[in-house]
């Protein structure tokens, strides 16, 4: 046994991690959504029932935009909630994705905003 590694077995062993990080690319590339470009309607549930939002997506696949247009949410009374209604769909649209964090105090309005967005980009796929 050799210590020494022949060329064969640098070149294979070179062919084997070339595959493996080609793998975990095309791996990472799938895991982006893209969605068809237009604007579609979402509605979930907050706080209070029947919280909808407009979702506009671009012709490169992305989110570009949320508004809630509709809500019942006590944003007067209560100032996290007014906050989450804010917030919110500035950060599902920065990272392009509904995983984002919750306004603490505002859970469940927060929630419904990002089930709201979910339920648009349903239609958009």
């Amino acid at each position: 046994m050799s210590l020494f590694f022949t060329m064969k077995e640098r070149r294979d062993d070179m062919k084997k991690v070339f595959i493996v990080l080609l793998a975990l690319l095309l791996v990472s590339c799938a895991s982006a959504p893209s969605y068809k470009e237009g604007q579609y309607e979402g509605v979930s549930n907050g706080f209070q029932p029947n919280l909808k939002v407009e979702v506009s997506v671009d012709s490169e696949g992305k989110i570009s935009d949320v508004q809630v247009i509709e809500h019942q949410e006590s944003a007067n009374e209560i100032p996290a909630v007014s906050q989450a209604l804010e917030e919110i769909p500035k950060a599902i649209v920065e990272k392009n994705s509904t995983e984002v964090d919750a306004v603490s105090g505002a859970s469940r309005t927060s929630e419904g905003i990002m089930n709201a967005v979910e339920d648009a980009l349903s239609k958009a796929k």
